[in-house]
């Protein structure tokens, strides 16, 4: 596993929490601060904007590397495990333009994450292992689109996953999460949610297949929104892998309609709905 380490201005609006837990302690266990009572983290936001007016305030960020040969079998095994099992159970057939596109997302996805210089250890088991599940979900939940709509395939797989978690908590414990991030969690629900219920509905009216593909884009999202929401730079290497991920989907998916257009239709991909 690696680890990077960033020097950046402080943000107040990101940072103050963590300054404040990390100064915490100071004024709490020992003289040097001067202080009695720590500061909350809305005080140390107006301490960083208050600073920030005529001082630099830097913080180090430090942070898991996606750049490991773990990440890389989960990103790169989990599409192609969900075309080899559309084709085995589901009997999808998929011409050479679909393996043209994954080929062309993986070397997008390489490019983004750079693996290089890294090692495939047992832990990498797990991590196939979760890749297994995942393109079986994917499977799994293609079939149910013969019966089911996608807001009830939804609304029964989550709450399966309530449930397991659950279980779990039970044995580990709960830790409530702190007031100023329940809005956090509020939008990563319904983000996910809505996510959720979109993805079901591509696989009902797509092939595994041409979901599969797409399901590469997440690294050129993950870097535009990175740009976009923390200021992290895109590098020549990712920007190039972000177009080779975006070229992929659009030839996979219109690409057959120019080039495959002509012939019909088997049985495996007829469109759910």
């Amino acid at each position: 596993m690696l680890w990077t380490m960033l020097i950046r201005d402080a943000s107040a609006a990101l940072d103050a929490e963590a300054c404040a837990a990390i100064y915490a302690p100071y004024v709490i266990g020992t003289a040097i601060t001067f202080e009695t009572d720590p500061p909350s983290p809305a005080e140390m936001a107006a301490r960083i904007k208050t600073a920030q007016q005529n001082h630099a305030w830097l913080v180090l960020q430090t942070r898991c590397d996606l750049r490991d040969g773990i990440r890389v079998a989960v990103s790169l095994v989990a599409p192609i495990l969900m075309v080899v099992l559309a084709n085995l159970l589901l009997k999808e057939k998929s011409g050479a333009g679909t393996y043209v596109a994954i080929a062309l997302a993986i070397v997008g996805v390489v490019l983004i994450l750079q693996p290089y210089g890294t090692r495939f250890d047992g832990y990498a088991l797990v991590a196939l292992s979760s890749a297994l599940f995942f393109a079986l979900a994917a499977v799994a939940t293609r079939w149910l689109g013969h019966s089911d709509a996608p807001i009830v395939t939804s609304i029964w797989g989550n709450t399966t996953i309530l449930l397991a978690s659950a279980a779990v908590l039970f044995v580990t414990g709960w830790t409530w999460p702190q007031p100023g991030d329940w809005l956090l969690f509020l939008g990563v629900g319904i983000a996910g949610g809505i996510g959720n219920v979109l993805y079901i509905l591509g696989l009902r009216i797509s092939r595994v297949a041409e979901v599969a593909v797409l399901d590469y884009s997440l690294f050129a999202w993950a870097a535009l929104l990175g740009l976009a929401i923390f200021d992290e730079l895109v590098s020549l290497m990712v920007g190039l892998g972000a177009a080779l991920i975006v070229a992929s989907g659009v030839y996979n998916v219109l690409g057959r309609r120019w080039s495959f257009g002509r012939r019909p239709r088997s049985p495996g991909i007829t469109p759910l709905v």
